[in-house]
């Protein structure tokens, strides 16, 4: 509460609706749900992401201030019926199923009229992400599960990795995907780590390798995972005795 303006925390949104801080991110933006300032005045996004976008994880907004008339009048609307976790799916998860990389699925699902969600349950408009240039965050966007099985049964082609260019193709997709599923769990452990640091760490070694069993290059390895690092100081690789 400031003077007369009604104030809740993102942490107070989460807790209610159950959801994570990144599920309060596409509802922020899908909603037209202002972060607001003490006095109750509107935070430009450019300002949002740099002060509550940590990483993927969003957890940044926890501390953001909303007004409780725009939460209101979102929580009487969609509040009273949020979709189970078990029914949705989320872009991570189909990038690893189909063995491809986020901005190729980003197209793709919007030439397949394939409707991503929030949290909530509404429809969100996979163009948003190109628009804003937020590619690297559709592992965060949700699906319904039954509507990406109705998908993989009309379109096998597009899910089952069969062809001879898709295969030779998919190798480096695959490293990629495991590199940035294994530097995300150790950075949620340690935030502190730098991207270097993560390049180097040995639970990555095995993924960095080309078929051919060569390593890739650091400005690959880093170029899959720097998007995800909450420490973006630029450090420099230890050196090795």
């Amino acid at each position: 509460m400031s003077g007369s303006i009604e104030i809740v925390t993102g942490n107070d949104i989460v807790n209610k609706w159950g959801i994570e801080p990144a599920d309060l991110f596409y509802i922020i933006l899908n909603h037209g749900l202002d972060v607001s300032d003490q006095f109750g005045y509107t935070i430009g996004w450019d300002d949002v992401l740099r002060g509550y976008g940590k990483g993927q994880d969003f957890t940044g907004l926890l501390d953001a201030l909303f007004l409780v008339k725009d939460f209101d009048r979102i929580d009487k609307t969609f509040g009273q019926n949020i979709p189970e976790r078990k029914d949705l799916i989320s872009g991570m998860q189909i990038c690893q199923k189909w063995g491809r990389p986020e901005n190729y699925l980003v197209t793709l699902l919007i030439n397949y009229n394939l409707n991503a969600v929030d949290r909530l349950g509404k429809p969100f408009d996979l163009w948003r992400l190109i628009e804003k240039d937020y590619y690297n965050l559709f592992s965060t966007v949700l699906f319904r599960l039954k509507d990406v099985e109705l998908f993989e049964k009309e379109h096998p082609e597009i899910v089952s990795n069969t062809s001879k260019e898709q295969k030779s193709l998919n190798w480096r997709d695959k490293q990629e995907l495991k590199c940035r599923e294994i530097a995300e769990q150790i950075w949620k452990n340690d935030p502190t780590i730098t991207i270097a640091e993560m390049i180097d760490r040995p639970e990555l070694t095995e993924y960095t390798k080309k078929q051919n069993q060569n390593f890739y290059v650091e400005k690959t390895i880093r170029d899959w995972i720097k998007d995800l690092c909450p420490n973006r100081k630029p450090g420099r690789r230890p050196n090795k005795k």
